[in-house]
């Protein structure tokens, strides 16, 4: 979804508004499948190791991202070591 997303969403883009629908399984395909599960849990990750910068399915999107993302951009080398760290210590 975010993927797609950033496919259209680019700097330079020639329209002021851009809409993105994200659209779910039905009950009985979701239960086979686990799609949204499994991308619920993928964005948790992305969100615990800090890198979550927007709300994909409504998740709040927490500051200590945009910290993270601040101290990437001022390219301070210690970021990955510290979420690697965190990383490893929760599993």
């Amino acid at each position: 979804m975010v993927q797609r997303a950033g496919r259209i969403d680019r700097i330079g883009t020639e329209f002021d508004t851009l809409w993105i629908y994200n659209m779910y399984p039905d009950e009985g395909l979701e239960r086979l499948l686990g799609l949204v599960e499994s991308l619920s849990r993928k964005i948790a990750d992305i969100d615990q190791a800090g890198f979550l910068d927007a709300s994909v399915l409504g998740e709040v999107v927490h500051p200590r991202n945009f910290n993270t993302l601040r101290r990437i951009r001022e390219e301070d080398d210690t970021v990955v070591e510290e979420k690697e760290g965190r990383i490893c210590r929760s599993r």
